[in-house]
């Protein structure tokens, strides 16, 4: 993730070493000191980071993600490790529905029109227009497994795409008031990320790649 800054400072989640950000413009060498810094820390020190994304409006908040949806909302300045400022906006499942199926690296996006409003997805598409405090449902159970990857539309906020499992990739031109399948011709392999372009409404990208050491080739429509 990129932030608005000039120069601009790159965002980013690492495995056992949690989330961090750092400077456009730093060259590494022997001699300077590391510019980067930790957005959180486990207690013990650690921690996988995922998404890590700085809020465009709000220079002091930034949205951070661990494994399995784990999805916190947190305040810059405080300590790294305090958890003080933090506020954990994953969506939870009402009782009497089926529990929520999040990925291991669950989808979480910020809308490119509406600064306050961000989506996750589990097996449905969620959206929330007061940067995760409270979430509204916008989509059916979409797979049997975990949605995989989400991307909005930078020319139009009512399309949205929504990856999952052996090539399936569905769509919305209403933001979630219906779904229609997008996978027409796509190989059924395991989906990585689906992207829409920002030139062409009408337009998304799909990459696959096969599974297992079998057809281990990657895939790009």
């Amino acid at each position: 993730h990129l932030d608005m800054e000039n120069p601009y400072q790159v965002w980013g989640g690492t495995q056992d070493n949690a989330s961090l950000f750092g400077p456009s413009t730093y060259v590494v060498d022997s001699v300077s000191p590391d510019p980067w810094q930790h957005v959180f820390l486990d207690p013990w020190g650690g921690g996988d980071g995922f998404v890590t994304l700085r809020d465009p409006t709000d220079s002091k908040m930034v949205y951070v993600e661990q494994q399995n949806g784990a999805m916190r909302r947190k305040q810059l300045n405080a300590a790294v490790a305090s958890g003080k400022g933090d506020r954990w906006i994953k969506p939870k499942a009402a009782k009497d529905e089926t529990p929520l199926r999040f990925a291991w690296n669950t989808p979480f996006i910020l809308s490119h029109h509406q600064p306050k409003t961000v989506y996750c997805a589990a097996q449905r598409v969620f959206m929330s227009t007061n940067r995760g405090d409270d979430w509204t449902v916008i989509s059916p159970d979409l797979t049997s497994q975990s949605i995989l990857s989400l991307s909005e539309s930078s020319l139009n906020p009512d399309v949205l795409y929504a990856a999952s499992g052996q090539g399936e990739v569905e769509m919305t031109k209403d933001r979630g008031k219906t779904w229609t399948s997008a996978a027409a011709g796509l190989a059924k392999k395991h989906v990585t990320k689906v992207m829409a372009s920002q030139h062409v409404e009408a337009v998304a990208f799909a990459s696959l790649i096969g599974t297992y050491r079998v057809h281990c080739r990657p895939y790009l429509f």
